[in-house]
C-alpha cells in the first residue's frame, strides 16, 4: 500500500516537469512547421543542361555504359505452356501435360495461339469428341513411378488427345529416368 502511495506521489511530482518539456518541444507537420527562412522548395532544381553537365563530370574517366541486347526468357507463359487450339478458341496447358497426341491431331497443338482463350473445363466440354483426360497420381507427376505401358497402349487405340489431370486440374507429368 505504501509502495502505491509513493509511486502516486512521485508521478505527481514528475508530471509538471514532463508537461513543461512537451510544450517546449513542438512537433508536427504542415506549413507552420517549416522555418521562415527555408526558401522556396524549387530553389535547388537544376536545369536540364546543368544536370547533363553534372552527370558528365561524375562519369569522367569511366567508359560509357553498353546497351545489352534483350534476351528471351524461357520462363514466359507461352514458353511454359502447350497451346491447344480448335478454331478460334484455345487453352494453355502446362508443358508435359499432353500424355498422347495422335498424328491427325498434332496440328491442334500450336506454338502461337490466336483467338479466344477459354477456361479449361469449358474447352473440355466443347471438345469431348477428341480430348480426354487421365487422372495421374502424385508419384506419376513427380516421375517416381511411370505410367503403365498398357495404359499408354490404350491411349493409342482410342486415338484421342490425352491430357494429364490431378484433382481435376491440368498438371505436368515428369518422365521418369530410364535406366
Amino acid at each position: 500500500m505504501k509502495a502505491n502511495l509513493l509511486i502516486a506521489a512521485g508521478s505527481l511530482f514528475l508530471l509538471p516537469a514532463l508537461t513543461a518539456q512537451e510544450v517546449a518541444r513542438k512537433s508536427g507537420i504542415g506549413l507552420e512547421m517549416i522555418p521562415q527562412d527555408a526558401g522556396a522548395p524549387i530553389a535547388d532544381i537544376s536545369s536540364e543542361e546543368e544536370f547533363i553537365a553534372r552527370r558528365a563530370k561524375a562519369a569522367m574517366g569511366r567508359p560509357a555504359p553498353q546497351r545489352l541486347a534483350p534476351r528471351s526468357s524461357a520462363f514466359g507463359l507461352l514458353e511454359m505452356s502447350t497451346a491447344i487450339q480448335k478454331g478460334p478458341e484455345f487453352i494453355l496447358a502446362p508443358k508435359g501435360s499432353v500424355l498422347f497426341c495422335p498424328a491427325e491431331l498434332e496440328e491442334r497443338i500450336v506454338s502461337k495461339p490466336q483467338g479466344i482463350h477459354m477456361d479449361w473445363l469449358e474447352f473440355l466440354r466443347a471438345n469431348r469428341n477428341w480430348i480426354t483426360t487421365f487422372q495421374v497420381t502424385e508419384d506419376q507427376v513427380t516421375g517416381k513411378t511411370p505410367i503403365a505401358p498398357e495404359t499408354l497402349e490404350h491411349f493409342q487405340k482410342n486415338n484421342l488427345l490425352v491430357l494429364a489431370t490431378l484433382n481435376g486440374g491440368l498438371v505436368t507429368v515428369i518422365k521418369p529416368n530410364q535406366p
